[in-house]
């Protein structure tokens, strides 16, 4: 005997089907949609822009101060007979190592270049001794050597090496990239031929960071005389 009201076998049994076949369905024409969305397949790739730059040569600075300075070093050893034996060798040593030291550190640093100012640092450091010591080991190798081989030779190295290292300094390391500034700075306002006023704007130029060294001298209350270089960056 069934009960009235209740559902019987078979009807439950297709109830459930007819859902089984809605779920397949709509499952089937997901899958198909995204499959056929060629945006919903692959992810969205952000590529980032790139700023226009300007390759601009700093390293002229290098030239007018390290390298000045190397050269008036080098020449107080090199040229005369026994270097830092006068008064005049041994000022303008005073006077160009500073300047040859610094330059090209100072540059570097004062364009935004840490590492390459502690790279330029390093190479006037270690180089020049490493040339003045090559130096040595050649002029006191032949047999008949003089017996002031090793000053006389580790002079020479030493000064080729300050002419030598802030000129490479310069030409490799002296370069950096600018962004192009694209936000205007002052409008120039002209008319064309048909009458209208056309707008031009000039770009910003970036502003780079600047310093100064100069030599320096202090004359003590007993008569003593101090050489030295002071500088502003």
């Amino acid at each position: 005997m069934r009960l009235r009201g209740a559902p019987s076998g078979a009807r439950a049994l297709r109830i459930w089907g007819a859902r089984l076949a809605i779920g397949v369905a709509l499952a089937t024409c997901t899958r198909s949609a995204g499959a056929a969305d060629p945006v919903a397949q692959s992810p969205t790739e952000i590529v980032a822009r790139e700023r226009p730059s300007t390759r601009s040569f700093y390293g002229w600075k290098i030239l007018a101060t390290g390298e000045a300075g190397g050269v008036v070093a080098a020449a107080a050893l090199v040229l005369p007979e026994s270097p830092l034996q006068h008064w005049s060798s041994t000022l303008g040593f005073i006077i160009g190592m500073p300047f040859y030291a610094l330059g090209g550190p100072a540059t570097h640093w004062t364009h935004g270049a840490f590492n390459k100012g502690l790279l330029s640092l390093a190479g006037n450091i270690v180089v020049p001794i490493a040339g003045g010591l090559i130096g040595q080991s050649v002029h006191c190798a032949p047999a008949d050597a003089d017996i002031n081989c090793g000053t006389r030779g580790f002079a020479v190295g030493f000064g080729l090496a300050l002419i030598t290292v802030p000129l490479v300094d310069a030409l490799v390391l002296g370069w950096e990239d600018i962004p192009d500034d694209d936000a205007p700075s002052s409008a120039i306002r002209t008319a064309t031929s048909s009458g209208s006023i056309a707008e031009f704007r000039r770009p910003r130029r970036p502003r780079i960071a600047s310093f100064t060294m100069a030599p320096a001298w202090n004359l003590g209350p007993r008569g003593e005389l101090a050489f030295g270089i002071a500088g502003r960056f």
